[in-house]
């Protein structure tokens, strides 16, 4: 199975109503050791939020000088128009979702903010909010660009902000952000999950019962379903490509819970909608 992806989201075309920015584009990224992205300059803005694994950002400076800079999980790249540089990939299986804005008052936001070419620690990745930007994008009309103009600002006032508005405060919200962004993990298990909090599997469970009202496995699990789902609706990809993204290493057996959650077929339900 390739494990290079790209995906990417434009909208079609500028928003109906008067707005200060809107987004230009949503996008994901996974890819091994040794690529090399070339990210030229560009007229818009640009947020590249880092899943896992680790690259090299390399910034071209005046007089020829070049500056380069680690940039790993839970970390933001912010990219400003006019920004010239490249992402050498360190590591295998690394993935990043990122999202652009353009409009009239970018110029004040940037300034407003201070934004520079940085790397910012940001925290775990809030996914379902890129997943719910990729639709919004591809919406037309004053709804949609709204919408996705409110949810980009959000997007961007997490990662504008001091590094505690970031942290989760519950050891409940760090583990489901957790595995939001494992979620296409095939190892992800609740003996993983446990592991890496230092909890016990009943304890684990027990934090489940308490706050969510269901079992660990239970919500990795729906919470694959609901990748899935989108998937099927808003991407071309094949069936056997979206089990492999969701986190399972055997097609049959995505097959038999995707339809013992949905009552019908991966095939069915892309058909349903079409």
């Amino acid at each position: 199975m390739d494990s290079t992806e790209f995906n990417i989201f434009y909208r079609p075309n500028e928003p109906i109503c008067k707005l200060p920015f809107w987004v230009r584009s949503v996008g994901s990224r996974r890819e091994q050791a040794g690529f090399i992205w070339e990210k030229p300059q560009r007229y818009f803005l640009e947020f590249h939020w880092c899943m896992q694994g680790e690259a090299l950002v390399t910034q071209k400076k005046e007089n020829d000088n070049e500056q380069s800079t680690t940039w790993s999980n839970e970390q933001c790249f912010i990219i400003p128009p006019h920004t010239d540089c490249n992402i050498t990939i360190l590591s295998d299986n690394w993935e990043s979702r990122w999202f652009t804005l353009t409009g009239p008052e970018i110029a004040f936001i940037i300034q407003h903010y201070q934004l520079q070419p940085e790397i910012k620690q940001v925290g775990i990745c809030p996914i379902h909010h890129f997943l719910e930007l990729e639709q919004h994008v591809l919406g037309i009309g004053d709804t949609w660009d709204r919408k996705s103009c409110a949810l980009a600002f959000e997007l961007f006032m997490q990662i504008s902000a001091p590094a505690p508005y970031n942290t989760p405060n519950t050891i409940i919200e760090k583990v489901t952000l957790f595995i939001e962004q494992r979620i296409g993990d095939a190892d992800l298990s609740v003996n993983t999950i446990a592991q890496h909090f230092s909890l016990h599997r009943v304890s684990l469970s027990r934090l489940f019962k308490q706050h969510l009202q269901q079992s660990p496995i239970t919500y990795i699990n729906n919470k694959r379903m609901e990748r899935a789902k989108h998937y099927l609706r808003d991407t071309p990809k094949s069936i056997e490509q979206i089990a492999y993204n969701c986190g399972f290493s055997d097609y049959n057996y995505f097959f038999r819970c995707f339809k013992k959650h949905t009552k019908t077929t991966p095939t069915e339900y892309r058909r349903a909608l079409s």
